[in-house]
Formats: structure tokens, sequence, C-alpha cells
């Protein structure tokens, strides 16, 4: 049964994501009129939490754009949900990778925020998170957590940090140069 008239039931998305699996597959390699086709299968696996199928799409798609700062970053979260949500290793290499080609992609600052609050790094954490919250839309949800994480990142640092920090894009927060 459908949950409201029009809208698409679970079975029609798994069948529109198979087909536009299908039609990719039989794509020649390296068409880089495909990267858009490419990067939606990898987004609509990782919505359906089908996370190796995804981390294959976003794969694909870097093959045709390598320093695309989206395409790595959603490739880092899709690898990280493999891991449990652990973004060291590959994910956080494939995040310092986009923040390299674009410093100012708000997911990729929102997870390398996250991967330095992980290892307790809160001054890198409030600075990333800084620099997000100045770009994320005002009002917005994601503009309300980064702020809760902000927050949370001074909590756990005890006060020992500035709130002038926040925002900066100190040394700290940069990721190193390749």
């Amino acid at each position: 049964a459908r949950a409201a008239p029009g809208e698409p039931t679970p079975q029609d998305v798994e069948a529109m994501v198979a087909k536009l699996a299908e039609r990719m597959d039989k794509q020649p390699p390296g068409n880089v009129a495909d990267l858009e086709g490419w990067v939606m299968l990898g987004r609509s696996y990782a919505v359906m939490q089908r996370y190796p199928e995804a981390s294959r799409a976003f794969a694909r798609a870097l093959q045709l754009a390598p320093g695309d700062a989206q395409v790595l970053v959603d490739q880092a979260d899709v690898l990280a949900m493999q891991q449990g949500g652990n973004l060291l290793g590959e994910p956080l290499r494939l995040i310092e990778q986009a923040l390299q080609s674009d410093p100012s992609n708000l997911k990729a600052l929102a997870l390398a925020g996250t991967a330095a609050f992980d290892r307790k790094d809160y001054a890198a954490a409030i600075g990333y998170w800084g620099r997000a919250r100045a770009g994320a839309p005002q009002d917005s949800e994601f503009a309300r957590s980064l702020e809760q994480s902000i927050a949370d990142a001074r909590a756990a640092a005890g006060g020992r940090l500035a709130s002038a920090s926040v925002g900066t894009g100190a040394s700290a927060a940069a990721p190193a140069a390749a």
C-alpha cells in the first residue's frame, strides 16, 4: 500500500535504482558525461544504506573526476559507514583531499570536525565546525547541528578553548599538505 497517492513505494525506489544501475553498468568506462549518473547512483545506494554498492558507484565517479571534492567526501562518508562510522584511515585521507580541492566544502568540514573530535582534538574540531557554520544556511538544521557540535567540543575541552577560536580556520584545523 502506498503511503500517499503519487508517492513512490520503497519497491518503486528499489526498481528505479536497479534500472539506473543497469544503465550505468552498460556505459563504456571513462565517459565523463556519466559522472552525474554515478554520483546519483552512489547517493541513492547511500540513502538505502547499501554502502558497498554506494562506494563502488562513487569509485567510478572518482575515475571520471578524481579531484571532485563532493564526490571525495561522499565516498569518505560511505567508507566510514562501512567501518561503523569510523572516519580513520581512508575516509580521513579522502576528506583531507576534498578540503585541499575545496577548502569551503561544508560536508568535508563537518566530517573533518567529527574526526578531530573523535581523536579529542577539540580545538581543531571547533575550527572545522566553525568554518562550516560560517558557510551553512542561516537557521538551517545543519547550522543548528554545527552549533551544538561546537558547544559539545567546548564542553569536552573543559572550557580550555577560547570562543574566539570558532571560525578562525586555525592551522590546527587545516589539513596537511599533500
